[in-house]
């Protein structure tokens, strides 16, 4: 068996599939490119597909994370070829590389997300961002449960050249900070901007 970990961006049509959705779409795209992913045993085998953190419907990811195991071993190169050919439209494989068996699975490394919004042109919003970074409690409400968002909030900036923000996001267990909801604290309507994942931050094992 044979484990590979695959960066690639999601956009344009694939920013509106669902997490388990977009794994069922993997499992198609890798039987039409003939690479041979390892299933489980059992009476329901499962493709054995991991995939990174979990997107908000809506929103772009410009480096996501999957790991695959293979029955054989072959060249990254080749892997990349083979799924670019039968691409589905908005998925763009970047970057295939072999790692060992025993490493932990991407979502148990996951320490943070990096987010990019872009076109947040408010003339105010960098003395919302100033004033959200320096309270100590943001009580919101998330399925009916009371949570603090000021800890998952790591980094903050406004770029005034572009008018792009970006922020680091927690994504820890029972700790992962949403995108969406830092947005609304600062008055900013999240259906008015793009909002793309750029990085999804892991811990450094080596």
């Amino acid at each position: 068996m044979h484990r590979y970990r695959i960066t690639f961006s999601k956009s344009g049509p694939t920013r509106y599939i669902s997490h388990l959705d977009l794994a069922q779409v993997w499992e198609r795209w890798f039987r039409r490119a003939r690479i041979p992913v390892t299933y489980s045993q059992g009476f329901n085998p499962q493709p054995k597909i991991n995939l990174g953190s979990a997107l908000p419907l809506g929103i772009e990811g410009e480096n996501e994370l999957l790991d695959v195991r293979l029955t054989e071993g072959t060249e990254s190169e080749r892997i990349v070829a083979q799924l670019q050919d039968h691409a589905p439209p908005g998925l763009i494989v970047k970057i295939v590389k072999g790692i060992d068996r025993s490493e932990p699975s991407i979502q148990s490394q996951l320490l943070a997300n990096e987010y990019l919004i872009e076109h947040a042109n408010d003339m105010d919003l960098v003395a919302r961002i100033n004033d959200l970074l320096e309270s100590a409690d943001i009580i919101r409400h998330r399925r009916g449960k009371e949570y603090n968002l000021r800890p998952l909030i790591e980094e903050m900036s406004l770029d005034p050249t572009d008018n792009t923000l970006r922020m680091r996001l927690s994504a820890r267990p029972a700790a992962t900070g949403r995108p969406d909801e830092v947005l609304d604290e600062l008055g900013v309507d999240p259906r008015t901007v793009r909002i793309k994942r750029t990085r999804l931050v892991l811990a450094d094992i080596s």
